[in-house]
């Protein structure tokens, strides 16, 4: 019995890892902003010429962030501090290119959904932030 209990201990853990991440994809940047470009189309009623030109944003956007992922290390604090201009940068360019492609309606109703996802990946990443540092806690316990 001893036996059993001991293999389902071992056990339970390995299957744990086996299993694959249902929120990682595998689209490239293309795809996702095919994607994003026409869950904005039905939500906003995007004509197909603002649609297309949201899409190549989002493509630029897309290439830019696979372009950063590449550079990711450990970087001082002055390092830190231009990248999160950069970023702002960015976000200002993206806002005034979305301003100029849709009209104000649309706008308006873009920065709700920007508003709300903000809002639901700031919940997420606490949480994830919380589980991250509670595992780090355990795993340098042993």
């Amino acid at each position: 019995m001893k036996k059993i209990y001991l293999l389902l201990t071992l056990a339970i853990p390995l299957i744990g890892l086996a299993q694959t991440n249902p929120r990682k994809s595998k689209l490239t940047g293309e795809q996702h902003a095919t994607l994003q470009a026409k869950k904005l189309q039905l939500a906003l009623d995007l004509s197909n010429e603002q649609a297309t030109q949201i899409k190549e944003e989002l493509k630029k956007q897309r290439e830019q962030l696979s372009k950063r992922k590449q550079k990711r290390g450990e970087f001082n604090a002055e390092e830190r501090y231009t990248l999160h201009l950069e970023r702002i940068d960015r976000q200002i360019a993206m806002q005034s290119q979305m301003k100029n492609i849709l009209d104000e309606e649309q706008y308006d109703a873009w920065r709700k959904i920007k508003s709300h996802q903000k809002h639901k990946a700031l919940r997420r990443g606490r949480s994830l932030g919380r589980q991250r540092k509670n595992e780090g806690h355990r795993l340098h316990r042993n």
